[in-house]
């Protein structure tokens, strides 16, 4: 989504089929098809607003030193 180097690796724990999106990738999705371009887009945006509120989550609970309610962890989804 941006042009810096990415920030971390990921090792499988088991045999899988790994895709590699480049930024070249993207640019060639958006020359092609603008409307697929846009959907990508917006779930990669969804995907990264859902773990940085994940991560906001977890270190408020680090910090408060509490557990997240069961009904906290379902609410909106």
């Amino acid at each position: 989504m941006d042009l810096c180097p990415r920030s971390a690796s990921v090792r499988a724990a088991e045999d899988c089929t790994a895709l590699r999106v480049s930024a070249g990738n993207l640019y060639q999705v958006y020359a092609r098809d603008l409307k697929q371009f846009a959907l990508i887009q917006m779930n990669m945006g969804r995907e990264v607003c859902r773990r940085l509120r994940d991560s906001d989550e977890r270190l408020f609970r680090a910090k408060m030193g509490t557990e997240p309610d069961i009904k906290d962890v379902f609410v909106g989804g």
